[in-house]
């Protein structure tokens, strides 16, 4: 994990650092929201930190250089809320930076490092317990199983999904 914090160290000054503020009716937010983090996602897959740390983590399997980088996010990224009523996405730059965020941020930086790897991956907002969307992870695909597994850092369980969704929406990255 020190490789990993001196990788971030060493690049952090690199690239465009902000959070993107969404605004809108709860399901345009839910859309916007998803579309930010794709563009995101794609765009620092290619920053040197993220490089740097796909490169730190690369073998022969996605199953587990998906669970590398999801180790990393769950041990170093600690979940903070946005404000009440507002809706941020932190670049994954930012992210490990700050080395906080919510979920969008985390499955953010998730799929950074995915692209980085070449691993296909996509968003999953769900609603649960309600009919509004509160939460969002990612979902990658293991050629070897041939099958589309959860990364959700936020529960800090590699493989689980929450149980009740009512409603989802999917986008791949």
């Amino acid at each position: 994990m020190n490789k990993i914090k001196n990788i971030i160290q060493d690049n952090a000054e690199l690239g465009e650092l902000k959070r993107e503020i969404i605004n809108g009716s709860a399901d345009e937010i839910v859309d916007q929201t998803l579309a930010k983090m794709k563009e995101l996602a794609i765009r620092d897959s290619s920053h040197p930190m993220i490089k740097k740390i796909a490169d730190d983590i690369r073998c022969c399997c996605e199953y587990k250089m998906a669970k590398k980088a999801f180790n990393i996010i769950v041990s170093l990224i600690k979940y903070v809320p946005d404000p009440k009523d507002e809706e941020y996405v932190r670049a994954p730059i930012h992210c490990l930076k700050e080395q906080q965020g919510d979920c969008d941020d985390m499955s953010t930086l998730f799929a950074s490092i995915m692209k980085a790897l070449n691993i296909p991956v996509m968003f999953k907002a769900i609603a649960w317990r309600r009919h509004e969307f509160t939460h969002v992870y990612c979902l990658f695909y293991c050629t070897k199983i041939q099958k589309w597994i959860v990364a959700d850092p936020v529960i800090k369980v590699f493989g689980k999904e929450k149980a009740g969704i009512i409603r989802e929406k999917l986008l791949e990255v």
